[in-house]
């Protein structure tokens, strides 16, 4: 099962480039179609046999919302990121699963403004009354768990009726080379700037300015991640930027550090 071709999958950095996250953390990615019109896909993170000791990440925002389980603790939750989180630990011992929204689909699915769910855990038990917590947890193991939590997305979503216009909207400026200023989005969609910004906030959770930003830089990342699976720079003609230095200073705008502390950032150290 596959995503259209230039559709949005965003690229979890620590998944390429940190070498004791992978020593310690078998992580996956399952794309379903028929979830295709909200679900980038479903993912799993879990602990290795042998692994012993902490793992750290760096999780940047990628402009999407996540429904969370954290397995082992028994906690699921609505949770995104609009800032770079450069200190995010995964314990040895806890197991975690997710579904991983579209950019503007949690907005429109669980009827929540979806700034409200940025930089924060927001239980299911407030968004949604009806989910069947209790019966949830009985789940066996994490394989049954995604499988409950998939009839439940799917029946909830028979319930619904969806405007998928800033879901497509951010795929259509995904998929563009060149992408357009706040001023030129706003005349496109015929709003001024700040109907703009109360509009992308409620639906992204992030405002133009952040989510352009994100944006370009997930266009990066796939243009700098080679064939083979490794991360290393390329001709510059395939970089959604003028020049490497207005590459270096925008990367460094989105994360906080230039491309090459993050990957020093991921040398082979472990942190115990």
């Amino acid at each position: 099962m596959t995503l259209a071709k230039n559709s949005y999958f965003p690229i979890q950095i620590p998944y390429l480039l940190n070498k004791d996250f992978n020593r310690s953390i078998l992580y996956s990615e399952e794309i379903d179609s028929n979830f295709e019109e909200l679900i980038i896909c479903f993912w799993k993170s879990i602990p290795r046999n042998e692994a012993t000791y902490l793992s750290k990440n760096v999780i940047v925002p990628d402009g999407c919302i996540d429904l969370v389980v954290d397995f082992t603790n028994k906690r699921i939750g609505l949770s995104g990121m609009s800032k770079t989180n450069f200190d995010f630990s995964v314990k040895p011992d806890e197991s975690y699963f997710g579904l991983r929204f579209l950019p503007g689909a949690v907005s429109e699915f669980f009827d929540i403004d979806g700034s409200s769910a940025m930089d924060r855990f927001i239980p299911i038990s407030e968004i949604d009354s009806y989910f069947d917590s209790e019966t949830f947890w009985k789940s066996k193991n994490i394989d049954d768990a995604i499988l409950f939590v998939k009839k439940y997305i799917e029946k909830k979503h028979k319930k619904k009726i969806l405007d998928p216009a800033y879901i497509l909207l951010f795929q259509s400026l995904y998929k563009n080379d060149t992408l357009p200023t706040v001023e030129q989005l706003a005349k496109e969609i015929a709003v001024s700037t700040r109907q703009l910004q109360r509009i992308f906030l409620k639906k992204y959770g992030l405002t133009p300015n952040k989510l352009l930003s994100v944006i370009r830089f997930q266009q990066t990342l796939h243009a700098l991640k080679s064939p083979n699976g490794q991360t290393g720079f390329r001709n510059l003609e395939n970089l959604p930027y003028y020049d490497q230095p207005h590459m270096i200073k925008s990367i460094k705008k989105n994360i906080g550090i230039t491309p090459t502390e993050l990957i020093d950032l991921y040398s082979d150290k472990r942190v115990v």
